[in-house]
């Protein structure tokens, strides 16, 4: 809780929200910075169209910031805006960066800018994307899920939450009924259970094979 003892230290105003599974919080403007105490999120990119593309997956420490980089500043793009879900549990901490950084010194501004650096360069969904075949695309987010936030218990590894197929199929850039053929087929391979919307891998070395 080292940022909570810093922004107090300086004086600097917040608030703290619980998300539950499946809340979601739309920045449009660039004022707040958002930054994930704990828990698991997925920031999806919505277009005026109302198509979603999920860009990041987000986890504990990270900084949510809805930036893009055009002519060597940064700006918003006005042609979407950003949606962030939560697929757990989270609590996020919320604070005005004008006065972020008007309080702050220089080397809390440095952590910040290194926060936002590892947000950048999170590179979970390009590992997922980098598959062509959907199914290389499940089973690699479910290594990220496993590596990230998964339980070893009783010879199988556990994802302790729901995932719906709606959501897998949204990370992975894919279809619900594509996700829902191929989590059978691996049921069919006794390579991972799925009941009430949650995971547990049985056979790990199946499932790289």
């Amino acid at each position: 809780m080292k940022w909570l003892q810093y922004l107090e230290t300086y004086n600097i105003s917040f608030n703290i929200k619980i998300l539950n599974t499946e809340d979601s919080i739309i920045i449009n403007k660039n004022n707040y910075a958002v930054y994930i105490i704990d828990g698991f999120m997925q920031k999806l990119q919505v277009f005026t169209n109302k198509e979603t593309l999920c860009t990041q997956l987000l986890y504990s420490n990270h900084i949510l910031e809805i930036f893009k980089l055009t002519q060597n500043k940064l700006c918003l793009n006005r042609n979407y805006s950003y949606k962030f879900v939560a697929l757990k549990k989270t609590i996020i901490l919320i604070v005005h960066k004008k006065e972020f950084i008007n309080k702050s010194n220089k080397y809390n501004q440095l952590i910040y800018s290194l926060a936002y650096f590892k947000l950048i360069y999170n590179g979970d969904i390009l590992a997922i994307i980098s598959h062509k075949n959907t199914r290389k695309r499940l089973i690699q987010f479910l290594f990220i899920i496993i590596e990230r936030l998964g339980i070893f218990k009783k010879n199988r590894f556990l994802i302790p939450f729901n995932l719906p197929h709606s959501t897998i199929a949204t990370i992975i850039g894919s279809q619900r009924i594509t996700v829902n053929k191929i989590m059978n087929k691996l049921k069919k391979e006794r390579i991972l259970f799925y009941s009430n919307q949650k995971i547990s891998i049985i056979n790990i070395i199946k499932l790289i094979y």
